[in-house]
């Protein structure tokens, strides 16, 4: 192993006195002095003043690691450049990992993975995009400034994937072998892009407002951003030449199925049937189907908190004008995104809208609407209609009080009555419907473990149903509240004062587990079972799709009672790949497919603050880790397919008061990222063969 010791080297920056530095060397070959440690694990490398050179044979891989004591608290970008000389194309995987214990909350380590490809004699700039963890987020004092936002000018966000970034101890690079000899340059690794916008740490007065009458932050420019008004038009007529040189592919079924492969028995609609040792839904004409999908097709989450931050905002319209509508929330919000469809497609936008969004989605390769997306068909043509899936019982319409931040009482009779009565209106209408695939109920709902479960109980404050079935099972099992207060160190006065207050964050309930996981198995088991009632009396042709768990709350005691009821169990996964996820231990037992609900992976490079809850270095970049995620659902034999959240990004200073998100393949301003669409399409078209 080959040890070479080196210098942090930091570059002055005369224009800004912000950090004093525009950039800064992560090493710097040119130097034997030593900060830090780089070994070559393998490969043969030869260091000179131009940078790095490694060549590995076909049965090595090319491995680095850069170790030492690293603050990337000033930075967002840790930028490689690169050279590469070697067919085929190479993916390549950054891992930068630490530990810091200064956090308040939460985990101390961490380790970031960023991916990407090289292409034969391509020289490439890569950024990993330095996203945080939430628990560094009281780190920077940029919150108080920019309120109602999760992520800052210039890209400082946050993610459960992120770094702690003065704890970072190592930076790793590998590169496995693939058949060929390989020959890379890395010419240069530094750390750029200040973590505050340089306009705003010299000239506050000149950052303000920063985001343009189009919802577009104001301080860069990128391919692709309106800047008039006639820009809307140009954009229109783009995207239809980019309609011709991508058609819609013609291997695939009027659903969406492989025509080109095993045709299965037609049932007439969508159904799920097992072949050749893996799960696979089958189109209503028999042919296989893998579901690749989008979440909130038709509609734009781009409305963004305007009362009390007026100064963020150039030339908002007349509240009373044509752009009333777009007011929302008393007047509070402004939705930048409506008007510019407004702006596009005319004040009665929301039909054209609909089927460009639906064209755009063949033409795409993609042939599912996921989640809160359009589900009325009703005056759209034939040709344009793509399978679909249903979003029932959402979050913001459920019964409350809820017993914690997204959970209602499943024991409320009023929860049922909804359900009921959204199933038997959407019966009516879709029931019949060969295009509907299947309907998912809830999403992210927090199932908290039992133990956690039974304290939110307790913790309320109203003898809601729920709390009052849980004390009965305590009552049962204890007899006397005195035997309660003995193993909890409680002072309750009966159990009816028990059922009418909270209890004191103080007091736990781990003595009452076995009691705690009986109560909430048949709370999860009263939960399915209602749903599955459901269905089977009002929608007995149409899959459920599950709750869109959420990752973080899948356990023993949840998941296996929902494959009793579900026919696909549903996850949001935003890991690197599905295989990175960890399914709860019955996973393997459980005979029943899956779908992932959500994923994605956001960039900086146009305009906006936050990656999502995932990360790219740029719009390449972001297709390039769909191929990567795209292929671990293949891969899997119990994956059925996966939805992209979402058709568009958020609002660029925040979706109502919180995320800034970089998810869609639209911009706030309705453009196509085509650098990202390339891949995207390229690999959707391509995915039968592969399946």
């Amino acid at each position: 192993m080959r040890r070479i010791r080196h210098a942090l080297l930091t570059l002055l920056l005369a224009v800004s006195p912000l950090a004093l530095v525009a950039e800064r060397l992560l090493y710097d070959f040119s130097s034997n002095d030593n900060t830090a440690t780089l070994s070559i694990q393998s490969g043969k490398a030869e260091i000179n003043e131009d940078g790095l050179f490694i060549e590995a044979t076909s049965h090595e891989a090319i491995e680095l690691t850069f170790e030492g004591d690293f603050d990337f608290s000033d930075w967002i970008y840790l930028s490689w450049d690169m050279e590469y000389r070697s067919s085929p194309e190479a993916r390549f995987d950054i891992n930068i990992a630490g530990e810091y214990k200064d956090v308040p909350w939460g985990p101390r380590k961490f380790k970031q993975t960023h991916s990407g490809f090289l292409k034969n004699k391509e020289t490439r700039r890569f950024d990993c995009t330095l996203v945080r963890t939430y628990n560094s987020m009281p780190m920077t004092p940029l919150a108080k400034e920019f309120t109602a936002m999760n992520a800052y000018p210039n890209g400082l966000s946050f993610n459960h994937h992120g770094i702690i970034p003065p704890g970072v101890k190592s930076v790793s690079f590998r590169m496995e072998p693939n058949n060929t000899t390989r020959k890379l340059w890395i010419r240069k690794i530094r750390l750029n892009r200040p973590a505050q916008h340089p306009l705003h740490a010299k000239h506050k007065d000149a950052f303000f407002p920063f985001i343009d009458a189009y919802g577009q932050f104001k301080h860069e420019t990128w391919p692709g951003k309106i800047m008039h008004d006639d820009d809307f038009k140009q954009s229109l007529q783009a995207e239809d030449q980019f309609f011709k040189e991508h058609p819609r592919p013609k291997h695939v079924s009027k659903y969406g199925g492989n025509k080109e492969g095993p045709r299965l028995h037609a049932t007439g609609r969508f159904r799920v049937d097992q072949h050749e040792g893996r799960w696979t839904l089958v189109d209503p004409e028999g042919y296989l189907f893998v579901s690749t999908g989008v979440n909130f097709v038709g509609s734009v989450l781009t409305s963004t908190k305007v009362h009390e931050r007026s100064h963020y905002f150039e030339g908002l319209p007349p509240i009373d004008g044509m752009f009333s509508d777009c007011y929302k929330h008393g007047k509070q919000s402004f939705n930048h995104g409506e008007a510019n469809l407004i702006r596009k497609y005319g004040q009665q936008y929301e039909s054209a809208y609909v089927e460009r969004c639906l064209k755009r989605l063949q033409h795409w390769g993609f042939n599912t609407l996921g989640g809160w997306s359009i589900d009325d068909f009703s005056g759209i043509p034939e040709s344009l209609r793509i399978p679909y899936t249903l979003n029932l019982n959402v979050t913001w319409k459920l019964p409350r009080p809820w017993i914690n931040k997204k959970m209602m009482d499943v024991y409320d009779p009023r929860w049922e009555q909804q359900l009921e009565a959204e199933f038997a209106a959407y019966s009516k209408r879709v029931k019949d419907d060969p295009w509907l695939i299947g309907a998912f109920v809830n999403n992210e709902l927090h199932w908290e473990k039992p133990n956690a479960f039974a304290k939110s109980l307790l913790s309320m404050e109203m003898a809601v149903p729920g709390k009052r079935r849980y004390i009965e099972c305590l009552r049962e099992e204890l007899q006397t509240i005195e035997i309660f207060n003995q193993r909890t160190g409680a002072s309750v006065a009966s159990w009816d004062a028990l059922l009418q207050t909270s209890l004191p964050d103080s007091v736990t309930l781990e003595a009452f587990e076995s009691i705690n996981i009986a109560n909430y198995q048949q709370m999860v088991e009263y939960y399915f079972s209602t749903i599955r009632k459901m269905f089977d009396r009002y929608l007995p042709e149409v899959l459920y799709l599950g709750c869109r768990f959420h990752a973080g709350f899948t356990h023993e005691h949840n998941f296996s009672i929902a494959a009793k009821y579900v026919d696909v169990l549903s996850i949001n996964i935003y890991t690197d790949a599905v295989s990175n996820y960890r399914y709860p231990r019955e996973f393997d037992q459980i005979d029943l497919p899956y779908i992932v609900s959500e994923f994605h992976f956001g960039a900086l490079d146009r305009g906006m603050f936050g990656t999502g809850l995932n990360f790219a270095a740029d719009q390449r970049n972001r297709g390039e880790r769909y191929r990567i995620y795209m292929d671990s659902v293949l891969a899997d034999p119990k994956c059925l397919g996966a939805h992209w959240f979402m058709m568009a990004d958020e609002a660029t200073a925040g979706f109502n008061g919180n995320e800034s998100y970089n998810s869609g393949f639209l911009s706030v301003a309705d453009q196509p990222y085509y650098e990202f669409l390339e891949q995207v399409i390229a690999y959707n078209n391509g995915l039968y063969s592969r399946f």
